[in-house]
């Protein structure tokens, strides 16, 4: 089962829709040394301008407010070669959980082949829904660092549309829903 939602996840990723913008939204500042040199992989996307480990530190730090599980920087995983719909990228795992109730959260950063930063890639089912309570608060938390509105998450969700590009101030985020199993979101600077 989860070598299938695998397949559909990396089918899905390179999808799109129709783009539609937000108001900015002012999101939190990271400082950064990484420059925003494009990388090879699906048509010069931007790297972050903040690191894996200040994304961590943040998230960390809103532990408290969302009930989300810390990341363990000892338990980040090493970087793993995978293809993509827009060829290959270096993945790594910074979170993975599994619920009581069968529900699970994945959070990745993409790297292009020089293994710079570009994307946070979420993903997460429930039983019978396609999100764990757990796996939304996660994902709230992530939403909430970067500065994104939870308004364009919620509206998705109780739409009909399976997938979604939307920007919010410094990002861009696509979300793609497959219905009662999973969402997914990428997200990278714009």
């Amino acid at each position: 089962m989860k070598k299938i939602l695998l397949v559909l996840f990396l089918a899905l990723a390179g999808c799109s829709s129709e783009k539609t913008n937000s108001k900015d939204v002012e999101s939190e500042t990271f400082e950064g040394e990484e420059d925003n040199k494009p990388d090879d992989v699906d048509n010069a996307k931007k790297n972050f301008k903040f690191t894996i480990d200040e994304f961590v530190s943040a998230y960390n730090e809103v532990d408290s407010s969302f009930e989300n599980k810390k990341i363990n920087f000892d338990e980040i995983g090493d970087y793993k070669l995978s293809d993509t719909a827009g060829g290959q990228v270096y993945t790594k795992d910074l979170l993975m959980q599994l619920d009581d109730f069968g529900g699970t959260f994945n959070l990745q950063a993409w790297h292009d082949l020089e293994k710079n930063f570009y994307r946070l890639n979420i993903f997460t089912t429930g039983s019978g829904n396609i999100s764990s309570e757990q796996g939304m608060r996660n994902t709230l938390a992530v939403l909430h660092i970067l500065g994104i509105d939870f308004k364009h998450l919620n509206d998705f969700l109780y739409n009909d549309e399976e997938a979604l590009n939307i920007i919010d101030g410094d990002y861009s985020v696509q979300m793609t829903k497959i219905p009662s199993m999973s969402l997914i979101l990428n997200i990278e600077s714009k």
